[in-house]
């Protein structure tokens, strides 16, 4: 229903067409506006949290949500707390490896596993993600799969 909408259903402005671009998300507007004097503008990470956070308690219920416990822009992170290391549990030395991990791994561990794997994707997203959008990509698989 929202990739139809042309306007906002609260305010009544004009709703852009939203691409992505590689990792970037695009905002198309179909024409300018007062507000925006762009046409076609990157909507960054900062920018849309921005949006989420102008919304006021009348449209935060309107969502489903309650302004007094939950709000829209309060489900975005925006700083990542890490335990300093004088309270993270060590790992205990285990002379006698066991084929079958701990489910209970140290978390020191797990928070540099979890940042190395995000470099790790995102610079692979960059360097693999086609310009034209994802759509392009499955159009032509389909057109070069062989039709039974």
């Amino acid at each position: 229903m929202a990739k139809t909408q042309k306007h906002c259903w609260s305010c009544s402005a004009a709703q852009p067409k939203m691409k992505r671009d590689g990792l970037t998300i695009q905002a198309e507007y179909s024409e300018r506006t007062d507000e925006n004097d762009q046409q076609k503008m990157e909507l960054t990470a900062e920018r849309a949290h921005r949006i989420l956070k102008a919304i006021n308690d009348d449209d935060c219920r309107k969502l489903g949500f309650d302004p007094q416990y939950a709000r829209p822009d309060w489900m975005v992170l925006t700083v990542l707390p890490v335990p300093p290391p004088q309270v993270r549990p060590h790992p205990h030395p285990d002379p006698d490896p066991d084929p079958h991990p701990d489910p209970d791994p140290d978390p020191t561990l797990t928070l540099t596993l979890t940042l190395t794997l995000t470099l790790t994707l995102t610079l692979t997203l960059t360097r693999c993600a086609p310009r034209s959008g994802w759509k392009g990509r499955a159009a032509a698989a389909r057109t070069t799969s062989p039709s039974s």
